[in-house]
């Protein structure tokens, strides 16, 4: 079992069917660097609803699925770099807190954790079997309505 902390990359876009329910796609990149010093890459693509449960209050839970690519770069004997490409089932789930701004603008407070299930991830050192990626983010968002 193995933590590493990196930044990534969330992008949403999507359109409201109701006062408390947008639906859209959701886009998230995350590239670090194993602690054996390869790096990887894991790009997700999903689709996402997020539901307000009050209208007054800003409150939000957020649910999606989709696909996920890991990029896993290896290293060769004679020292080339060749890419290796995992995809598996994913899925996400998230809450947070948006303020109405002026107009159609806002601002959101999120947390949200995306699961990956990759299966077996060939590696530098061997094979790791039933590889799952648990991604946990944390940030702020500006929205556009």
């Amino acid at each position: 079992e193995d933590h590493i902390h990196s930044g990534n990359f969330l992008v949403n876009a999507g359109a409201s069917i109701n006062r408390r329910t947008d639906v859209g796609a959701e886009f998230l990149f995350v590239p670090t660097t194993l602690e054996t010093g390869e790096p990887i890459s894991v790009s997700f693509v999903m689709a996402a609803v997020q539901f307000r449960p009050w209208q007054t209050h800003g409150f939000f839970l957020k649910a999606g699925s989709g696909m996920a690519t890991l990029r896993n770069w290896l290293g060769t004997i004679d020292g080339d770099n060749t890419a290796q490409r995992s995809t598996g089932f994913a899925l996400a789930l998230g809450t947070g807190w948006e303020w109405r701004m002026r107009g159609r603008f806002g601002a959101q407070v999120f947390g949200s954790q995306h699961v990956v299930a990759l299966g077996d991830l060939q590696t530098n050192t061997g094979t790791a079997e039933n590889v799952m990626g648990n991604f946990w983010s944390f940030g702020g968002a500006i929205v556009i309505r």
